[in-house]
């Protein structure tokens, strides 16, 4: 939602090289609590989860190759707990710009893509 905030190209972000080196997955998981912040259209956080929603929705058709979505099975109370978990267990990369997943993540041991806030990039 921040790159969509803060109206990145998620792209330019993502693959600052000529050269894509990765392919990004996007958790079921993470779809769905964005279609729960988009329910309440009268507040911030939901406009700007109906528009990540757009966005994703535009990345996928237009970049198959660089961005898909996956399933993940099991319940979701915790979805940052979800995806620390699917991370370590699949050997993923976990990309987030929130300070208290990453210090989790790399607690338990998973490589985080950490979004600097102050500069829209990913290190």
């Amino acid at each position: 939602m921040y790159i969509v905030e803060k109206r990145l190209n998620p792209i330019e972000v993502l693959f600052p090289a000529e050269k894509p080196i990765c392919h990004v997955v996007i958790p079921d998981v993470v779809h769905n609590e964005l279609q729960k912040l988009s329910a309440d259209k009268a507040s911030k956080k939901g406009v700007i989860a109906a528009s990540a929603i757009i966005l994703v929705e535009q990345i996928l058709k237009t970049n198959p190759n660089l961005f898909s979505y996956i399933k993940i099975a099991g319940t979701h109370e915790d979805i940052d707990s979800v995806l620390i978990g699917e991370a370590r267990l699949r050997g993923y990369i976990l990309a987030t710009a929130d300070r208290e997943m990453k210090k989790r993540a790399e607690k338990m041991g998973v490589e985080v893509l950490f979004l600097r806030r102050a500069k829209g990039r990913l290190i």
